[in-house]
């Protein structure tokens, strides 16, 4: 991991050790849209504007004392709406991620969300840290457009 991710892997260590109770942590990338669809004029009931696509986002959620809630987008391959490749989901299982059709998923997550997820006992927020920098750093090439928002 080069010193940028570094960087990105200490700012979450940072942002989980002041986490209060109940708050959530969302590191997502800058929104895409695809195109601008096409209409003709008899078609003025339909939007105009572009659809945003599926973004990179880890998120963390801290609702009771020495509990953390991590989820990270959900791929295709899960049900999930980011597009990856079988090695990025592949890559996001050997860093620890649970997806849908593990048994400690329902436990870590619920059901009903097509996201990956873990739920470290006890929280390791070192841990927790570099794997989030680390699963960012296999779908986002510039660090520097994360953007880091505390949900309460």
């Amino acid at each position: 991991m080069d010193e940028r991710w570094e960087a990105v892997r200490d700012r979450i260590r940072s942002e989980l050790e002041t986490l209060g109770l109940p708050e959530a942590l969302v590191i997502s990338e800058p929104p895409a849209y695809g195109p601008v669809p096409r209409t003709v004029w008899w078609q003025f009931w339909r939007s105009s504007k572009p659809e945003q696509l599926p973004g990179v986002f880890v998120q963390f959620g801290q609702f009771w004392a020495e509990d953390l809630m991590c989820e990270f987008v959900g791929s295709t391959v899960i049900g999930g709406s980011y597009p990856m490749s079988a090695q990025q989901h592949e890559q996001l299982r050997q860093l620890g991620w649970l997806t849908p059709e593990d048994p400690q998923y329902r436990e870590a997550i619920g059901k009903g969300v097509p996201n990956y997820a873990m739920r470290p006992h006890p929280v390791e927020v070192e841990r927790v840290s570099a794997i989030a920098a680390e699963s960012l750093s296999l779908f986002v090439a510039d660090p520097t457009v994360l953007a880091y928002e505390r949900v309460s």
